[in-house]
Formats: C-alpha cells, structure tokens, sequence
C-alpha cells in the first residue's frame, strides 16, 4: 500500500467538505 494513495483520498474528502461549505 502507498501512503500516497491514503493522502489522495483524504485530500479529496476535505476537498468535499471544503465545496460543501462554499455552498
């Protein structure tokens, strides 16, 4: 397993959240 992959995906859930809130 890469870490970078682990880092991608929790990227893209703050990157939601931060859409999210933009709202």
């Amino acid at each position: 397993m890469h870490i970078n992959v682990l880092l991608y995906y929790v990227g893209l859930s703050c990157n939601k959240m931060i859409f999210q809130m933009l709202k």
